[in-house]
């Protein structure tokens, strides 16, 4: 059956309904082929929002806060409108980065994760990341955090030397 179907998948053929006529193998090559035939993509998000802002950023953030839930809302329409391009898809990777993501109220992540999920599924087992600042870690954002597809913290630390860490603008210390 597999030989038939990769065979099959060599010479071009892809739709679905002949290789179930094709085969006799109870569904199981259809089922294979369309979960190969589903494309898989990763998101960015950048959230552009920032407590202050560090020397050596070249990303587009701000400090100003005033235009959080007007940027969420261009977001959450954002992908909406590329839902066409999206909808077949399954998506097997998210990184939300910045400025610094951290700096969004949790309910506002759920917001973001909601409008992915109402255009494609999110895989089981994908890699979903989120870039935190130390001083935005506190047990009620990580509670609210494992309410999200989240399963891993990119925690911006860059050194350990509390003088290099003030040259920079960083706002946490190494302690």
């Amino acid at each position: 059956c597999s030989d038939r179907w990769r065979e099959s998948r060599i010479q071009g053929k892809i739709d679905c309904a002949s290789q179930r006529r094709s085969f006799a193998c109870n569904g199981q090559c259809v089922s294979l082929l369309l979960r190969t035939h589903v494309p898989r993509i990763m998101i960015y998000v950048h959230i552009p929002f920032c407590k202050s802002r560090c020397l050596y950023c070249d990303f587009f953030s701000s400090t100003s806060h005033s235009l959080k839930q007007e940027y969420l809302f261009s977001l959450r329409e954002e992908i909406s409108a590329r839902s066409e391009e999206i909808k077949r898809a399954r998506v097997n990777s998210i990184y939300i980065g910045g400025g610094t993501p951290s700096q969004l109220p949790v309910e506002y992540l759920q917001s973001i994760f909601h409008s992915i999920e109402q255009v494609t599924p999110i895989e089981e087992g994908a890699e979903v990341t989120i870039e935190c600042n130390p001083d935005d870690i506190t047990e009620e954002f990580l509670q609210g955090l494992s309410l999200t597809p989240v399963n891993r913290v990119s925690l911006g630390v860059q050194t350990m030397n509390d003088e290099l860490l003030s040259l920079l603008h960083r706002r946490h210390k190494s302690a």
